[in-house]
């Protein structure tokens, strides 16, 4: 291919023929003050850019980081400046960066003209680039356009630009005219305005294909970064929609783009985590109201590209406001710390891209007493015929030790799990899966798959909601039909240590899934993704939560397979046991300013917990009275609402209110 020539006159009126890189060459032999340089008029950069050495190197540029920074605002006379990062990508092939320039025009009623030659302008080049490697210049294109070239030193080796975004360097421009509702306009024309040379094996060329993402335009008010003054709770729970409210300034509103971002549960998945479009309550330029989600997206995605892989967990640690004008984005810096616990596995189950169920899950009641029978395949309780299988290691048999598991959920939840030695058998074509209700089973299996590490596996299977209808909840809940525990036999070798703990642990485990606790993406939760090993695993607080939660929410709601009480038979120091008849002590009603509780037996009350049908928890009181009537502010809301009472005996009594 030919290369393109340049027409330049000489003093003698020759006419010298260049080719565009000897034209480059040329210009830069020109170049005389440090901040003003020579640059090509369109012409002469379209005859440039059509001089590529491969069509598959594209380079993109990004302006990130804009923020109007007020100067001395203490002194009565404060001074603005905007600040910027200008960042390089590349979009295909990666290559060698000889030079990259970016020429932007500017709103001169704000910036002046001539800001190079003005100095009002101050560049620098970022950490990514080695300053002795590169050089940074600063030049006036025309009056209301600046311009900075990064060019490569001789000789020095160059930055290679990946599909990873670099930073080449930031930016400060001084506003000479500054009004809060003045247009701050920052563009760039990508087809003129943008060119980048590449080297390779010492060959300077020009890329044909350059991008910029972002023009800017907007009010120069709204470009004042995000400031976070205060969140309120500090500590608050992930899974029972709890509301958390940031204070501050320049949120911008309305929210449009813009994002609250969670640090990651114990650093899964992207660094941060954003809530879901539905999670935001209230968004202004001072205040921030956020439903604490369990689920939540990778940030700058929309909430439909949600799906079982890319989904995030909010948890403990740094939270700010990512504030997007103009499709720049702003993050706060110096931000607070949020406690997040995870009382609950989910407030929000993932069903298919774009599409969660919610809570509540509800426990059923058909047993006499509202049990569910625990129950042993013959193949779980025997090794061979008459020989029952035991743990080496303490000479235990698996029923034992499950039986000990059955009971710590009773002793700490009250859970209502009764073994039955009557035997799980198969249906004639040999199928455990789901036989009578209210029934856990659990079965000795070969493992399905070899390629998966998991040693048992916990399902809990639903009735068809159509057969539980349920009066007052907007949500359909899932009814626990019944449970399965399949334990996969082949990772228990006779031979094998601690198997007692493996096998303890991992059960104690699957319990919880059997009554819909789900999995929580925490190292010292019970309820993790990966196995306890090297101690004996226990129930922690927040499984505990988790069970009584859902158990609370089971007593209050009522349908066709809710037909018997639901009454435990715990430990002598079970926690927060469920009482069975909770009328008998007391009486609950709402009055158009208070919700009153009538304490027939004048027991000492330690805590109210009220939630709404979802079961979401609205308010939470301490209480520490034996008084005859306790009042309690009424809720703010209409509806149907769950008032949980503890006392000083450790037991719940679960009531329905419905506030008009």
């Amino acid at each position: 291919m030919l290369n393109p020539t340049v027409h330049l006159k000489q003093e003698d009126n020759q006419v010298l023929k260049l080719t565009t890189h000897e034209l480059y060459q040329r210009i830069e032999q020109h170049t005389q003050m440090p901040k003003q340089k020579l640059s090509p008029n369109k012409f002469e950069q379209q005859l440039i850019l059509k001089n590529p050495t491969s069509e598959t190197l594209c380079a993109e540029y990004i302006i990130e980081n804009l923020e109007v920074v007020e100067l001395n605002p203490l002194l009565g006379n404060p001074s603005y400046i905007i600040e910027f990062d200008i960042n390089i990508r590349a979009l295909e092939e990666s290559f060698g960066l000889d030079k990259a320039e970016v020429i932007m025009e500017y709103s001169t009623d704000l910036l002046g003209t001539s800001v190079a030659l003005n100095d009002n302008i101050q560049v620098e080049l970022t950490s990514e680039v080695v300053s002795n490697s590169y050089q940074l210049v600063a030049f006036d294109a025309a009056p209301n356009k600046v311009g900075v070239t990064l060019q490569r030193t001789s000789g020095s080796i160059p930055l290679i630009i990946s599909n990873n975004t670099t930073e080449i360097y930031h930016a400060a421009i001084q506003v000479q005219n500054y009004s809060p509702n003045e247009i701050l306009q920052l563009t760039v024309d990508e087809n003129f305005d943008v060119s980048t040379c590449q080297i390779s094996d010492g060959v300077i060329s020009n890329l044909l294909c350059n991008i910029y993402s972002e023009d800017v335009t907007g009010v120069i008010s709204d470009f004042f970064m995000p400031v976070i003054t205060g969140i309120s709770p500090t500590s608050t729970t992930a899974g029972t929609r709890s509301l958390l409210t940031i204070t501050g300034n320049n949120f911008g509103s309305p929210r449009g783009d813009s994002e609250i971002h969670f640090t990651v549960l114990d650093g899964f998945g992207s660094q941060w985590a954003a809530p879901l479009s539905d999670d935001y309550t209230n968004w202004s330029d001072t205040e921030i109201q956020v439903l604490v989600p369990s689920y939540a997206k990778i940030p700058g995605t929309f909430d439909s590209e949600v799906n079982s892989t890319t989904l995030q967990k909010p948890g403990t640690g740094e939270i700010r406001v990512n504030k997007v004008i103009a499709g720049i984005s702003q993050a706060s810096i110096n931000n607070p710390n949020v406690e997040i616990q995870y009382s609950v596995g989910n407030d929000k189950r993932f069903i298919s891209s774009g599409l969660f169920a919610g809570q509540p899950q509800i426990l059923t009641r058909q047993g006499n007493n509202g049990e569910y029978f625990v129950r042993f395949s013959d193949e779980f309780r025997f090794e061979s015929p008459s020989v029952e299988r035991r743990v080496s290691d303490v000479n235990e048999t698996y029923v034992e030790i499950a039986t000990e598991v059955i009971n710590e959920w009773q002793c700490l939840t009250g859970l209502n799990f009764v073994i039955d030695p009557a035997p799980w058998t198969p249906d004639g074509s040999g199928n455990y899966l789901c036989l009578g209700q209210n029934v856990i089973g659990l079965h000795f299996v070969v493992n399905p798959d070899p390629n998966i590490t998991a040693i048992m596996n916990g399902l809990a299977r639903f009735y068809d909601n159509t057969s539980c209808p349920v009066i007052g909840i907007d949500i359909e809940p899932d009814f626990l039909r019944c449970g399965e525990i399949n334990v996969f036999g082949d990772e228990f070798d006779s031979d094998a240590e601690n198997t007692k703990e493996k096998f303890y642990n991992a059960l104690l485990h699957e319990i919880g899934h059997t009554h819909f606790i789900n999995h929580v993406s925490s190292a010292t939760e019970l309820m993790r993704v990966s196995l306890f090993q090297g101690q004996t695993a226990t129930i922690t607080e927040n499984a505990r939560a988790a069970s009584l939660y859902i158990q609370a929410a089971s007593l209050n709601n009522f349908g066709e397979c809710q037909n018997g009480l639901y009454v435990s038979n715990p430990c002598y120091n079970a926690v927060e046991t469920v009482s069975q008849n909770p009328s008998h002590f007391f009486d609950i009603y709402s009055n158009s300013e208070n919700i009153v509780i009538q304490n027939h037996d004048l027991k000492l009350l330690n805590h109210v917990r009220i939630f709404d049908v979802t079961g979401r928890l609205i308010n939470e009181y301490s209480v520490n009275q034996s008084n005859n009537t306790v009042f309690l502010p009424r809720i703010k809301n209409k509806g149907i609402f769950i008032v949980s009472i503890t006392d000083s005996d450790n037991l719940l009594y679960s009531f329905k209110i419905n506030q008009l």
